[in-house]
């Protein structure tokens, strides 16, 4: 299955991952492939095509012959739907832990 990145990732700068340098880096607008779906948190994947100049006969024509680029952990949907709620809610705090 391939996937177009909707939101930056960078797994340095990601706490929940269990591994940084298993991470794949990627941008809003990349293709990744997607290898395995079977963490429910974590997926399996690589990036296929960066985000520049994107042309869609490019990507018909890239996903027979994607580049050995290593495959890494990508957080799922669902781990970075839970991501941001939990930071507006930890925003929607004053520093005391009370509700605005």
């Amino acid at each position: 299955i391939y996937v177009k990145a909707l939101f930056n990732y960078d797994p340095k700068d990601d706490d929940l991952i269990p591994c940084a340098q298993a991470g794949i880096k990627f941008s809003i607008g990349d293709i990744l492939q997607i290898i395995s779906k079977d963490d429910h948190n974590w997926w399996q994947g690589k990036k296929i095509i960066p985000s520049k100049n994107i042309d869609e006969s490019i990507i018909n024509d890239y996903y027979g012959t994607y580049d050995n680029s290593p495959a890494g952990l990508i957080p799922s949907p669902e781990l970075q739907e839970w991501r941001i709620a939990t930071n507006a809610i930890e925003q929607a705090r004053d520093g005391n832990g009370e509700r605005i």
